[in-house]
């Protein structure tokens, strides 16, 4: 009688589901608390059928804070997984002795490892301001793929019109998470910084890092 067991099976998942979740993600957070000052006013009809009183529609400062508080909520959690996943990554790497390496570290293996490419250009200005240009940014591409016009018509929002996407927010707020990603990878590799993200037209996508004291 044969006795040995087979193979431990290993479970698998398709890369694609990460692109999901970061989608979903960022859904959440704006149908989240303090989230009404991304969604558009409800009709008139649905006013009518809703089951429970309406709270009464932000103020423009209120609802740029709302915002605002979306927003480092959002980044905060990219911040953390960025924080974790670089050790993964980075675990058998020497300690990097400049921000320039760590740069470098996240444009190649950080960038390869979570969009399975690299950065496309990376430029610095040598004063702390490193710029890492990606053209074909994966998680904006998942958006634009996924984003279909509704009511049969153009909503004047693909891309490059920053605008917003069938109900599901703005695309700007697609790369608040990965600001978030960076920074926290980045921090862990001992470089302080502050990301920024610019969008210059459909999927290509711009990360400032800024760092911070020297």
């Amino acid at each position: 009688m044969n006795s040995a067991r087979p193979p431990p099976y290993k479970r698998q998942v398709a890369e694609s589901s990460l692109d999901f979740l970061m989608m979903q993600v960022v859904t959440y957070f704006l149908h989240g608390p303090g989230a009404a000052a991304y969604l558009p006013p409800l009709s008139p009809r649905l006013r009518t059928v809703a089951s429970r009183p309406l709270p009464p529609p932000l103020s423009p400062a209120d609802a740029a804070a709302a915002a605002a508080e979306i927003r480092r909520r959002l980044e905060g959690v990219g911040y953390d997984v960025g924080h974790r996943l670089v050790e993964r990554y980075a675990v058998e790497k020497e300690r990097m002795d400049s921000d320039l390496e760590a740069v470098k570290f996240v444009c190649r293996d950080f960038w390869e490892g979570v969009f399975k490419k690299q950065v496309d250009v990376l430029r610095t200005n040598h004063k702390g301001l490193y710029v890492l240009t990606d053209s074909n940014f994966r998680w904006l591409g998942r958006v634009w793929a996924n984003d279909e016009p509704t009511d049969g018509g153009e909503d004047g929002d693909g891309p490059g019109g920053g605008g917003v996407l069938g109900g599901r927010g703005k695309v700007e707020d697609y790369v608040v998470f990965p600001c978030g990603l960076i920074c926290g990878a980045l921090t862990r590799l001992g470089v302080r910084c502050r990301v920024t993200a610019e969008i210059a037209g459909g999927a290509k996508c711009s990360f400032s890092v800024q760092v911070i004291g020297g």
